[in-house]
Protein backbone atom coordinates (compact mmCIF):
# COMPACT_ATOMS: atom_id res chain seq x y z
CA UNK A 1 0.00 0.00 0.00
CA UNK A 2 1.99 3.08 -1.09
CA UNK A 3 0.89 6.52 0.65
CA UNK A 4 -0.74 9.60 -0.71
CA UNK A 5 0.97 12.34 -0.97
CA UNK A 6 -0.33 15.32 0.29
CA UNK A 7 -1.56 18.48 -1.43
CA UNK A 8 1.36 20.93 -1.70
CA UNK A 9 0.94 23.90 0.95
CA UNK A 10 -0.02 27.20 -1.73
CA UNK A 11 2.66 29.95 -1.65
CA UNK A 12 1.93 33.23 0.14
CA UNK A 13 5.20 35.22 0.20
CA UNK A 14 6.34 38.44 2.11
CA UNK A 15 5.83 40.71 -0.57
CA UNK A 16 2.09 39.23 -0.59
CA UNK A 17 1.81 40.51 2.69
CA UNK A 18 3.76 43.47 2.50
CA UNK A 19 1.27 44.69 -0.77
CA UNK A 20 -1.56 45.08 2.29
CA UNK A 21 0.64 45.89 5.41
CA UNK A 22 4.18 48.12 5.04
CA UNK A 23 7.15 46.01 5.57
CA UNK A 24 8.06 49.19 8.51
CA UNK A 25 4.40 47.85 10.12
CA UNK A 26 5.63 44.41 10.00
CA UNK A 27 8.92 44.92 11.14
CA UNK A 28 7.32 47.19 14.44
CA UNK A 29 4.46 44.54 14.86
CA UNK A 30 7.26 41.55 15.17
CA UNK A 31 10.17 43.22 16.70
CA UNK A 32 9.84 42.28 20.70
CA UNK A 33 13.62 42.15 20.89
CA UNK A 34 14.33 45.69 20.02
CA UNK A 35 16.41 44.95 16.60
CA UNK A 36 17.18 47.87 14.44
CA UNK A 37 16.76 46.24 10.78
CA UNK A 38 15.72 43.57 9.12
CA UNK A 39 17.10 41.39 6.46
CA UNK A 40 14.10 39.73 5.10
CA UNK A 41 15.35 37.64 2.51
CA UNK A 42 17.72 35.68 5.11
CA UNK A 43 16.73 32.20 6.48
CA UNK A 44 18.71 33.50 9.84
CA UNK A 45 17.37 36.57 10.69
CA UNK A 46 14.84 36.25 13.33
CA UNK A 47 12.40 38.96 12.35
CA UNK A 48 12.06 37.35 8.62
CA UNK A 49 11.93 33.85 10.64
CA UNK A 50 9.04 35.16 12.88
CA UNK A 51 6.95 36.18 10.05
CA UNK A 52 7.70 32.96 7.79
CA UNK A 53 6.53 30.93 10.85
CA UNK A 54 3.54 32.90 11.21
CA UNK A 55 2.56 32.51 6.95
CA UNK A 56 3.43 28.59 7.55
CA UNK A 57 1.05 28.13 10.35
CA UNK A 58 -1.67 29.89 8.37
CA UNK A 59 -1.54 28.32 5.76
CA UNK A 60 -1.01 25.31 7.34
CA UNK A 61 -4.44 25.99 9.56
CA UNK A 62 -6.23 26.70 6.33
CA UNK A 63 -5.06 23.55 4.54
CA UNK A 64 -6.08 21.59 7.31
CA UNK A 65 -9.71 22.69 7.62
CA UNK A 66 -10.35 22.91 4.14
CA UNK A 67 -9.14 19.39 4.20
CA UNK A 68 -10.49 17.19 1.93
CA UNK A 69 -10.88 20.92 -0.83
CA UNK A 70 -7.71 20.69 -1.68
CA UNK A 71 -8.38 22.15 -4.72
CA UNK A 72 -9.52 25.49 -3.43
CA UNK A 73 -6.11 26.11 -1.49
CA UNK A 74 -5.08 27.87 -4.87
CA UNK A 75 -8.27 29.75 -5.03
CA UNK A 76 -7.53 33.76 -5.06
CA UNK A 77 -10.41 34.02 -2.26
CA UNK A 78 -9.03 31.23 -0.58
CA UNK A 79 -5.56 33.05 -0.86
CA UNK A 80 -7.07 36.42 0.33
CA UNK A 81 -8.80 35.32 2.80
CA UNK A 82 -5.83 33.39 4.46
CA UNK A 83 -3.60 36.54 4.01
CA UNK A 84 -6.58 38.49 6.53
CA UNK A 85 -5.68 35.33 9.25
CA UNK A 86 -1.76 36.22 8.77
CA UNK A 87 -2.60 39.92 9.31
CA UNK A 88 -4.46 39.30 12.34
CA UNK A 89 -1.57 36.99 13.52
CA UNK A 90 0.95 39.67 13.05
CA UNK A 91 -1.09 41.78 14.99
CA UNK A 92 -1.72 39.50 17.71
CA UNK A 93 1.66 38.37 18.23
CA UNK A 94 2.73 41.46 20.58
CA UNK A 95 -0.13 41.53 23.19
CA UNK A 96 1.06 45.27 23.22
CA UNK A 97 0.16 46.10 20.11
CA UNK A 98 -3.05 48.23 19.01
CA UNK A 99 -5.02 45.80 16.64
CA UNK A 100 -6.83 48.23 14.53
CA UNK A 101 -10.61 47.39 14.60
CA UNK A 102 -10.56 46.68 10.69
CA UNK A 103 -7.65 43.89 11.54
CA UNK A 104 -10.36 42.57 13.67
CA UNK A 105 -13.36 42.74 11.35
CA UNK A 106 -11.29 40.95 8.57
CA UNK A 107 -10.38 38.34 10.79
CA UNK A 108 -13.99 37.54 11.71
CA UNK A 109 -15.02 37.35 8.38
CA UNK A 110 -12.03 35.68 6.58
CA UNK A 111 -13.18 32.95 9.71
CA UNK A 112 -16.39 33.21 8.89
CA UNK A 113 -15.98 33.06 5.06
CA UNK A 114 -13.48 29.31 5.53
CA UNK A 115 -16.34 28.24 7.83
CA UNK A 116 -18.61 29.11 5.17
CA UNK A 117 -16.49 27.30 2.18
CA UNK A 118 -15.26 23.93 4.20
CA UNK A 119 -19.28 23.50 5.18
CA UNK A 120 -20.07 24.21 1.46
CA UNK A 121 -22.34 26.99 1.99
CA UNK A 122 -20.20 29.43 0.33
CA UNK A 123 -19.32 28.77 -3.37
CA UNK A 124 -16.38 30.26 -5.13
CA UNK A 125 -16.49 31.66 -7.98
CA UNK A 126 -13.48 33.57 -10.07
CA UNK A 127 -15.03 36.55 -10.83
CA UNK A 128 -14.65 39.03 -7.70
CA UNK A 129 -11.20 38.20 -6.28
CA UNK A 130 -10.00 41.50 -4.78
CA UNK A 131 -11.60 40.81 -1.31
CA UNK A 132 -8.66 43.22 0.26
CA UNK A 133 -9.52 45.68 -1.98
CA UNK A 134 -13.01 46.39 -0.09
CA UNK A 135 -11.70 44.84 3.23
CA UNK A 136 -8.48 47.44 3.70
CA UNK A 137 -9.64 50.72 2.40
CA UNK A 138 -9.18 52.37 5.86
CA UNK A 139 -6.63 54.98 5.24
CA UNK A 140 -5.08 55.00 8.81
CA UNK A 141 -4.17 51.16 8.24
CA UNK A 142 -3.05 51.41 5.45
CA UNK A 143 -0.64 54.35 6.70
CA UNK A 144 1.90 53.00 9.55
Amino acid sequence: MSEIDPAPIPSITFTDVFTIISERTVFHLLNDKNYTEVNWSSPTDPIAILLSGIITSVILFVKGYLKGKDDLLYHPIVKQLTLMQIIYYIYAFNPGNDMPVNVKTNFTYSTERLESINAGAFILEYTDTNLLKYQYTDTSFLNY
